[in-house]
């Protein structure tokens, strides 16, 4: 649905210029270009969601699958509301052990 929502929200901006970038030259259909278009914001999309493949190693591949559904699961538990709420409101005061925890954490995940 989010990139259904995606290819909406650019067709319609600046007016529509978009689809109003169309010239009939008797050669395409409008349903094919528009086709076109809808396949690269939808490509587009996905680039800017999970990033772009440049290394072809099975090891990459594998990072990316693991980022992927990382995402897919913090999107999915992620509304917006709960986003807004996290603006406004004023970040936690640090406990005196947060700091070690964190490092505690990070260098076990590394």
């Amino acid at each position: 649905m989010d990139g259904y929502a995606h290819v909406l929200e650019r067709l319609r901006e600046h007016d529509c210029r978009r689809l109003r970038g169309y010239v009939p030259d008797g050669r395409t259909k409008f349903t094919t270009w528009l086709v076109v278009v809808a396949r690269r914001l939808c490509l587009d999309f996905h680039r800017h969601r999970y990033g772009r493949s440049d290394d072809p190693a099975p090891d990459a591949a594998a990072a990316r699958a693991a980022r992927r559904r990382l995402v897919n699961l913090v999107a999915g538990e992620t509304e917006p509301e709960q986003l807004a709420a996290l603006t406004t409101t004023s970040p936690p005061a640090k406990s005196p052990g947060s700091s070690a925890c964190r490092h505690r954490f990070m260098s076990t995940a590394a």
